[in-house]
C-alpha cells in the first residue's frame, strides 16, 4: 500500500478487527519487523538510514491497549506522565525542573491534577488510559499514534477519552487506529479504510461518508 501523511492531518485507519491497524501503526513506530523491510519514510527521512529508533521515538507519542496492559508499575500518576520524557516503562531518572512544570502544565490543561498523586496501578481503566495520554504528549512530540484509544471503556470513558485526543488534535498531527466509526467523526477528518492489510480507502471523511 501507498499511504502519504503531511504535517498537521488527522488521520483514522478504520477496518474490522484483524485488517491490519495495528500492524500499520507499528510500521510506523518501528515496532514491527516490517518496518525495516519496507520502504518507509518518516519525518522527510528513509527509515534504516542512520537515526537511532530513540531519536524516531522521541518525536513520537504512543499509546495502545497493549502498552496500557504492559505498563503496571505501581508509582504515581505524575511519575508515570514524568516517564514519558525518556520513553521508559516506570521512572528511573530524575527529572528536570523544567520537565517536572512541563508535566504539572500537562495535568492541568488535560484536567488530571486531581490523578497527580494517586498509585496509577490503582487508577481505574479509563483513568489509566487518559494518563498514558498525558504521558505520550508530554515531550510534545510530532505526531500521536493511538491505536484504539478508546476500545475497552464504557461510554463514560469513550466520551473522556475522545474528547481528549480531539482537544489534542487541534495542535498535532494525529494516526489513530478504530473499527468504530462514530470515533473516526468525532477526532479526525481524513480516513483511510484498510482489510486484509490493504487500503480500500483513502481520502476526506465526508467523501467515505457519502459513498455509505
Amino acid at each position: 500500500l501507498n499511504w502519504t501523511v503531511m504535517k498537521g492531518e488527522n488521520w483514522s485507519i478504520t477496518g474490522p478487527n484483524g485488517s491490519g491497524k495495528t500492524t500499520l501503526l507499528q510500521m510506523v513506530t518501528g515496532d514491527h519487523p516490517q518496518a525495516y523491510a519496507n520502504d518507509i519514510y518518516l519525518f522527510g527521512k528513509r527509515r534504516g538510514s542512520g537515526e537511532s529508533i530513540w531519536e524516531i521515538k522521541q518525536r513520537l507519542g504512543v499509546v495502545s491497549s497493549e502498552f496500557q496492559v504492559n505498563y503496571r508499575k505501581p508509582i504515581s500518576a505524575f511519575d508515570v506522565v514524568l516517564s514519558g520524557f525518556f520513553d521508559s516503562v516506570g521512572l528511573y531518572r530524575r527529572a528536570d525542573s523544567t520537565q517536572v512544570k512541563t508535566a504539572q502544565d500537562w495535568m492541568e490543561r488535560l484536567a488530571l491534577n486531581h490523578l497527580r498523586e494517586k498509585r496509577y496501578d490503582l487508577l481505574s481503566f479509563g483513568e489509566r488510559r487518559m494518563i498514558l495520554l498525558a504521558r505520550a504528549v508530554v515531550k510534545n512530540p510530532e505526531i500521536l499514534v493511538l491505536d484504539e484509544p478508546s476500545s475497552a471503556l464504557d461510554p463514560s470513558g469513550r466520551r473522556e477519552v475522545l474528547d481528549l485526543v480531539g482537544r489534542l488534535a487541534q495542535t498535532k498531527t494525529v494516526l489513530l487506529s478504530t473499527h468504530i466509526l462514530s470515533d473516526v467523526q468525532q477526532v479526525c477528518d481524513t480516513v483511510g479504510v484498510i482489510d486484509q492489510g490493504r487500503l480500500l480507502f483513502q481520502g476526506p471523511l465526508a467523501a467515505l461518508l457519502s459513498r455509505t
